[in-house]
């Protein structure tokens, strides 16, 4: 996976989502596809994805946010069910689609200001884990005005 530097702009108290596609190096999706979904649950049971958000990249700046869980299986991506549940969804028709949601509520407790984000996918092999940094850079959170 190559990791994508990519900016963002979350308006504070509002439903942030962000919806990419997740592949390896040679353009496979990240699980193989399968229309078995207990198979497909057990393979994904190897991944997690986690995402931190801190004031500063350096150094052992405060976690804002961090958002660290297995997934859940969605049977389309596109649609707007889950999205007042933070975390990640796997889309099991399309398995290297994956979104992103913060909650409404999430963001609502995040100060206005800049920060620094990455997310990571950790894959369990065999006796240890390989991290992989799949995107990074910089969130600004734009003040609420109606709340």
């Amino acid at each position: 996976m190559a990791l994508v530097d990519q900016d963002f702009t979350v308006d504070q108290g509002s439903t942030f989502i962000l919806q990419f596609d997740l592949k390896k190096d040679d353009g496979t999706p990240l699980v193989t596809t399968t229309t078995d979904q207990y198979a497909l649950s057990a393979s994904l049971t190897n991944f997690l994805l986690r995402m931190k958000i801190r004031k500063s990249k350096y150094g052992a700046a405060t976690l804002v946010l961090g958002i660290t869980g297995n997934y859940v299986l969605q049977s389309n991506v596109d649609s707007t069910t889950g999205n007042t549940v933070d975390g990640f969804y796997f889309d099991s028709e399309n398995l290297g689609r994956i979104k992103f949601v913060m909650s409404s509520e999430t963001t609502a407790d995040i100060k206005a200001g800049k920060y620094f984000y990455d997310i990571e996918v950790v894959e369990t092999k065999g006796t240890g884990n390989e991290v992989t940094k799949a995107f990074s850079g910089r969130l600004d959170v734009d003040a609420e005005v109606t709340n």
